[in-house]
């Protein structure tokens, strides 16, 4: 079993360093502030959530918690 964010358990199978890299840059494309000029206040605090969860995520997997 592997945790979520959100404290659920799933059963599928943790993502690769890849994958999770790949979906890490198409979020922070996608809420980019330079991308977001007409909201890019909200923009950019989504980008921070982003990134947030990005190290967290490195980090947890470097300290053998995934």
């Amino acid at each position: 079993m592997h945790p979520t964010f959100d404290g659920k358990q799933t059963r599928a199978k943790p993502y690769t360093e890849a994958e999770i890299k790949n979906a890490f840059r198409a979020k922070a494309m996608e809420f980019h502030p330079d991308q977001n000029q007409d909201n890019k206040e909200a923009a950019e605090a989504k980008f921070k959530e982003v990134m947030t969860s990005y190290e967290a995520i490195k980090l947890e997997r470097k300290n053998g918690s995934s």
